[in-house]
């Protein structure tokens, strides 16, 4: 699984996933395999069992896809919703 997530991070298509559970694998190899590649955000949904994850790699797509989360979303309201993982 470790390998296809960085094959993704590879291609610069962002990846928005729903519903992943709070104790998933998942989570730690996106983190794993975006390091030094683009960021991960976390979000809670409701119920606290899972969490939304955003992967944005380093590159054209990935910038322009966070850019227009910010613009739909401005940073006020993105920044309380996501947390951001520094380590990717």
């Amino acid at each position: 699984m470790l390998s296809l997530a960085r094959a993704i991070a590879d291609s610069g298509v962002p990846v928005f996933l729903k519903h992943v559970p709070v104790d998933s694998v998942l989570i730690d190899i996106l983190r794993f395999a975006y390091h030094g590649r683009g960021m991960v955000l976390i979000h809670p949904e409701p119920g606290g069992q899972d969490v939304s994850v955003s992967a944005y790699p380093a590159s054209m797509r990935g910038v322009s896809a966070l850019a227009t989360d910010v613009f739909h979303f401005g940073f006020q309201r993105l920044a309380p919703r996501y947390r951001l993982d520094l380590a990717a």
